[in-house]
């Protein structure tokens, strides 16, 4: 999680204009996002690493717990139950996923993320967003494929979708270079009818831009590929999509 630090600055280093529709406002190193839920109350000793700020107030947050993340969540959880989040079935091996949701007008979504033994947690926080759990009725919003090379695998996956967006966050893990990761997803990508419109390369991070016109609508998509430096191999994959019009 240390290395995290590197990957927020080069992040921020692509601006809202290179990441695109999905609208990254701003990167923080070292507190708490703005939109933090007040009940999701972190232990003492905690680091705060930095977070990844989203439009309309979404965010990803990286942290650092004083103990192995699984035995902390009971605590963090309880809080959450308080607040009227609902959590929903666990996912992902041999990280793990515990998602919440928090059903209103516009509904929100909490994805809390960590590998059991560790310390480090990553906290991602979608307002308005309406999850695939159960499935949405199809045609809603473009089919995403997501199309790894041979020998890559996606873990602990989550998503979440509305009539005018959908996003995804996984973690892609392979003996393959980025750039092979990126071509197959675009390839993914062209077989639904989305075209390239740029893309691009800056340290720990790929990424690139597609866009779909069907039935009178305008769709863009970005996709980030973050390489993780403490572990080898390993990407955070990060697709989201939006309408235009």
């Amino acid at each position: 999680m240390r290395g995290l630090l590197a990957v927020l600055c080069a992040l921020a280093s692509l601006g809202p204009a290179g990441m695109g529709w999905c609208q990254v406002t701003e990167v923080i190193c070292g507190e708490l996002p703005p939109a933090w839920p007040p009940e999701l109350a972190l232990p003492e000793g905690t680091r705060v690493l930095g977070a990844i700020l989203f439009g309309e107030g979404g965010f990803a947050a990286f942290l650092e717990l004083p103990g192995e993340a699984g035995a902390t969540l009971a605590g963090l959880e309880e809080g959450l139950a308080r607040g009227g989040w609902e959590r929903l079935p666990e996912q992902g091996a041999p990280e793990r996923i515990h998602t919440f949701i928090r059903r209103g007008d516009a509904g929100e979504a909490l994805f809390i993320h960590f590998f059991p033994g560790e310390a480090g947690l990553t906290v991602t926080y979608l307002p308005g967003a309406e999850l695939d759990w159960p499935k949405r009725e199809a045609g809603v919003a473009p089919h995403i494929p997501l199309e790894l090379p041979e020998g890559v695998h996606l873990l602990g996956s989550s998503r979440a979708r509305s009539p005018q967006s959908v996003e995804f966050r996984g973690t892609v893990i392979g003996a393959v270079l980025p750039r092979e990761i990126a071509a197959s997803l675009g390839k993914g990508f062209a077989s639904q009818g989305w075209e390239p419109v740029d893309s691009g390369a800056d340290g720990p991070v790929v990424w690139g831009r597609y866009r779909l016109e069907r039935e009178g609508e305008l769709w863009e998509l970005v996709f980030t590929l973050v390489a993780m430096p403490l572990r080898p191999n390993t990407h955070a994959l990060y697709v989201v999509a939006g309408r235009l019009r």
